[in-house]
């Protein structure tokens, strides 16, 4: 009897699996059904299907307007299309090409996105200043090159803005700075840039409040006045013009896992001006400065550094705070 039961239950499995896979069959050909005939498609999803472009008709997942030098677009330049937003934002997108800017583009508007294809996507700045973003909130710059030379100031400028991002950019050249953020700013994010050539820092921070800067390549330092920040994983090479590699006007931030390297001209690889308190400074090389971590003022209280590799600096750790706390560094 039991060795009966081993077999029978098998063979009722198979029957079941017999009668459910034409209707399983018959749904997928339902499924194929609701598209038309003359309908083309790669795919079942519809994102992935044709659609029309231009301004006015409707995009399956794409941008509010599209940005192209081919004729392919809404528009052949940024401005229009910056202009052309409605007020409550939107995303431009740029295809691949070079892009003059000879007036600064400013942002005016919520919750805009300007993308590209990354290096391809060219903005050729020959104003003052590429974009300036003065008091709108949630505005993303990804995936562009911003070319600039030393008669221009910035290619970012943001102000009293919260909650906006730069991301994948990679900016040459700029009098100033690359990116500059100042007035009362918050919930910032400027991660994965590739900045070279500027004369100063190549991002500059004041008064905000809550930023992360992470995982950039500089040519130049980061000159930060903030409160609640986090400086992580960038890699800083000072071009020998006697900058900190980053200097610090702020308090209760990380300074963490960074990579600072100079020619022996800088002044410090990491520098605490007037009351930068409560910070941690921790895993970080620093090469090459004449003072690796320089506590500069008094007023500075409740520093903690420790964990750090500090090579080739006259002075390793240079200390004028109060309650400074450090341990645990290697200096060579």
């Amino acid at each position: 009897m039991k060795l009966g039961l081993i077999w029978i239950i098998p063979f009722l499995m198979a029957l079941f699996v017999i009668a459910i896979i034409p209707g399983q069959k018959n749904d997928v050909k339902m499924v194929l059904n609701n598209f038309s005939e003359d309908e083309e498609f790669d795919n079942l999803f519809g994102h992935a299907r044709e659609y029309d472009q231009g301004l006015g008709k409707i995009r399956r997942g794409a941008s509010s307007f599209v940005v192209a030098t081919d004729g392919s677009g809404d528009f052949d330049d940024i401005t229009s299309a910056v202009k052309a937003l409605p007020s409550t934002g939107g995303q431009i997108f740029i295809k691949e090409g070079t892009y003059k800017v000879a007036a600064t583009i400013p942002i005016t508007k919520n919750n805009v996105s300007i993308t590209g294809v990354g290096r391809g996507s060219i903005i050729d700045v020959e104003a003052s200043t590429g974009f300036r973003i003065n008091g709108p909130d949630y505005v993303t710059f990804s995936n562009l090159r911003i070319k600039c030379d030393e008669e221009r100031t910035y290619a970012l400028w943001f102000t009293n803005s919260t909650g906006s991002a730069v991301f994948n950019i990679w900016i040459d050249g700029a009098f100033a700075s690359g990116i500059y953020v100042t007035g009362t700013n918050s919930k910032f994010n400027i991660n994965n840039n590739f900045i070279t050539d500027t004369l100063e820092a190549s991002i500059s921070v004041d008064d905000t409040n809550q930023i992360m800067i992470q995982n950039n390549s500089l040519d130049n330092g980061i000159n930060i006045e903030a409160s609640r920040f986090i400086i992580d994983g960038n890699v800083i090479k000072n071009q020998g013009d006697g900058n900190d590699g980053i200097a610090i006007t702020g308090s209760d931030g990380v300074i963490s896992n960074n990579f600072i390297e100079d020619d022996s001209t800088g002044d410090g690889g990491i520098t605490t001006f007037a009351d930068a308190s409560n910070n941690v400074i921790t895993g970080n090389r620093i090469k090459g400065f004449s003072k690796g971590v320089y506590i500069k003022f008094g007023s500075c209280d409740r520093n903690l550094i420790g964990h750090n590799i500090l090579i080739n600096n006259t002075t390793p750790i240079s200390d004028s705070g109060t309650n400074t706390t450090s341990s645990n560094n290697i200096t060579t």
